[in-house]
């Protein structure tokens, strides 16, 4: 059974199968394009760093709603910080994937940014701005070619929508996951995660697990 890193990005689990489809993984199999794309100031360093970290790190490139994996063939699939970025279609598209391609009894882990501790943050402090920057909602305009050339190679990395733990846990428990729960940073339910970040970016997130029914 394999267990999966869905959006790994930069930080893929050792000995899991890695996914994402950031355009700098595709560009990890054309290093003279990479480095041609470097030299010409349309990709940044972390861009490049990226590439070359999923090339050596055997980062897969595929799409949230088409995952290379048999029906029932995880254990277990996990993601941090991907889902925020896909429509509301879309996000329903992925966990149906996901269903998909869990094994029955398996368990999905997944961290998104909280809109309910921004929020909090707005209602202490009033800054509106920090309030809008956090959630990444605002849009962006491409203005000249050099930056439409970037946002074509790095990706549109906005927010598309915004959860907190409650309305996520409703979403999963009407796409028919069970045993859907909101966990603490470090905390899992699932018997064995190997070597995976269990308080992968704890100061912005929440957490929530469930199962593919049995």
């Amino acid at each position: 059974m394999q267990c999966v890193n869905l959006g790994c990005g930069q930080t893929p689990t050792p000995g899991w199968l890695n996914v994402d489809n950031s355009p700098s993984v595709r560009l990890a199999g054309h290093p003279l394009l990479l480095a041609m794309g470097s030299k010409l100031g349309v990709l940044k360093a972390r861009q490049v760093e990226f590439a070359n970290a999923a090339r050596q790190g055997g980062v897969v490139w595929a799409d949230a709603g088409n995952l290379p994996l048999e029906d029932g063939s995880a254990s277990i699939v996990y993601s941090c910080h991907m889902l925020e970025h896909l429509s509301r279609d879309r996000v329903r598209v992925a966990l149906l994937e996901i269903r998909r391609v869990l094994m029955p009894g398996g368990y999905v882990r997944l961290v998104l940014p909280d809109l309910a501790r921004l929020i909090e943050g707005y209602q202490k402090d009033g800054d509106a701005d920090a309030f809008m920057k956090g959630t990444y909602l605002g849009h962006e305009n491409h203005e000249n070619l050099q930056q439409r050339v970037v946002a074509l190679f790095v990706g549109d990395r906005l927010h598309a929508w915004m959860y907190d733990a409650q309305s996520f846990i409703r979403l999963l428990e009407e796409l028919g996951f069970t045993d859907v729960q909101a966990v603490g940073a470090g905390e899992t339910n699932i018997p064995d995660t190997g070597d995976l970040d269990l308080s992968e970016r704890d100061d912005e997130s929440f957490y929530v697990e469930a199962k593919q029914p049995s």
